[in-house]
């Protein structure tokens, strides 16, 4: 229904470089004197932190090498996803980037912009081990911290996406008697930014641009300016140095018009000359459609206006003009 299949592992990768953030976090046991007696890395892992609290709440002895689960240590898990207003852009804006063929832009539409939450868990068995996890992560956010994601790898999109710290809350959950385990649970609640973008495409690469400025209130013979914007060499590549050329090709015509008649008399021929009674321009005939009464001309040497008669120089046909459109071909 939606298209062709893709996928830029968006949300994987903002998950990735959030745990990335907090894996390289040690504690440190001191004597009294202030002796290091032992330096522990904390341990991180997605999840939700009651799946590692059951494991540890189930295990008799914590002192046991074998335990495979211990205090402290970290969780991170997403909370929320939620579409962010703030962000939205035009729907047709597009991102361009250069390909790897010389006449051609990858191409892809403007992001879905989103907001998702994402709740980090530090467990310790007492304060001490708690806040010195807690005070090695909080300078760190004022109260974000950015950082660059790679967000389309396949054609080079990098953003710098900000992680907020929205707010921090603890839980000490110790009740009973004095041989019931203890945990002290920080939580600290942050929220980022996740933009998915739809499917790359390949598309054409524009080399030329013209601009037409009208009067719509007189029709075709209200033509003010025409701007022409060229690349320089014309067959420059994405890839290439090259400047822009910037002409004014005033007062240009279009080098085909259509033509709708009324009151026809005689059929056209293909390939002879008509002109105008009013205006004195003069095209040559490409086509006639005698059931629909529309004339194609190509060259012609000015606008026709709207109402005056056109006439055939060899065939004697003639009409008077309904409307008259640029045709570009």
């Amino acid at each position: 229904m939606f298209g062709s299949y893709f996928y830029h592992s968006q949300i994987r990768r903002t998950i990735a470089v959030f745990g990335t953030l907090f894996n390289n976090i040690n504690i440190r046991k001191t004597d009294s004197a202030g002796k290091i007696l032992q330096d522990i890395k904390v341990p991180l892992a997605y999840g939700p932190r009651q799946k590692f609290l059951a494991r540890v709440q189930n295990q008799t002895d914590l002192n046991d090498a074998k335990l495979a689960i211990k205090l402290p240590r970290m969780s991170f898990e997403i909370t929320s996803i939620t579409y962010d207003t703030n962000q939205t852009v035009n729907k047709s804006n597009e991102v361009r980037v250069g390909s790897i063929t010389s006449n051609t832009r990858n191409s892809v539409r403007a992001p879905a912009p989103y907001r998702v939450g994402i709740q980090l868990n530090i467990m310790a068995k007492n304060q001490d081990e708690a806040l010195q996890i807690l005070e090695q992560i909080l300078p760190t956010f004022k109260p974000d911290y950015t950082v660059t994601i790679n967000e389309v790898p396949t054609i080079g999109i990098k953003s710098d996406i900000p992680i907020v710290l929205q707010g921090v809350s603890m839980n000490d959950d110790y009740e009973g008697d004095f041989i019931t385990r203890r945990a002290i649970i920080y939580t600290l609640d942050f929220e980022t930014r996740v933009n998915f973008y739809g499917e790359v495409q390949n598309k054409k690469t524009i080399r030329k641009v013209v601009s037409d400025f009208f009067d719509f209130d007189k029709g075709n013979e209200g033509l003010l300016e025409r701007q022409q914007v060229t690349t320089n060499p014309a067959t420059a590549n994405v890839t290439d140095t090259f400047t822009y050329a910037v002409t004014y090709p005033f007062p240009a015509v279009a080098d085909n018009l259509r033509l709708v008649l009324i009151n026809n008399a005689a059929n056209y021929n293909v390939g002879e000359t008509v002109a105008g009674t009013n205006t004195g321009a003069t095209a040559t005939v490409k086509s006639w459609d005698s059931g629909g009464k529309i004339l194609l001309v190509a060259n012609p040497t000015a606008y026709f206006e709207i109402g005056e008669r056109v006439t055939g120089a060899t065939s004697g046909a003639l009409g008077d003009i309904q409307t008259s459109t640029n045709v570009y071909v």
